[in-house]
């Protein structure tokens, strides 16, 4: 478990085999941090896209003072917002399966800080 994760949140044993290694059993989690990106028992990205946008927000909440200031021209803010906010929500996607569904969740929350 990460430093950036809180809770770890067990998987229902009812659909999921039992993993063993070395004769012990393993613990099965819905989800879990692996090198700061989150990866879900059901496969996929969605677990991971909404980590990062999660992220992403986090970034765009902390620069909201300096993207909202009069002092700096619009280009240097948007040179900001592509350097910091843009590279945290799209960190590590080239290697996601990524699906329409995941493409419009990052698009969208792109548009609402916009």
């Amino acid at each position: 478990m990460c430093k950036r994760c809180k809770k770890i949140t067990v998987a229902d044993d009812s659909d999921i085999e039992k993993v063993y290694l070395d004769g012990e059993a393993i613990g099965v989690v819905e989800k879990f941090c692996y090198l700061g990106d989150t990866i879900g028992a059901q496969g996929g990205a969605g677990a991971g896209v909404m980590a990062r946008v999660r992220r992403g927000w986090s970034k765009f909440r902390e620069l909201l003072p300096l993207l909202t200031s009069r002092a700096l021209p619009l280009l240097t803010k948007g040179r900001v917002y592509q350097a910091c906010v843009r590279s945290v929500m799209m960190y590590g996607s080239e290697t996601w399966p990524v699906k329409v569904e995941d493409m419009c969740c990052m698009e969208r929350n792109d548009m609402r800080m916009i």
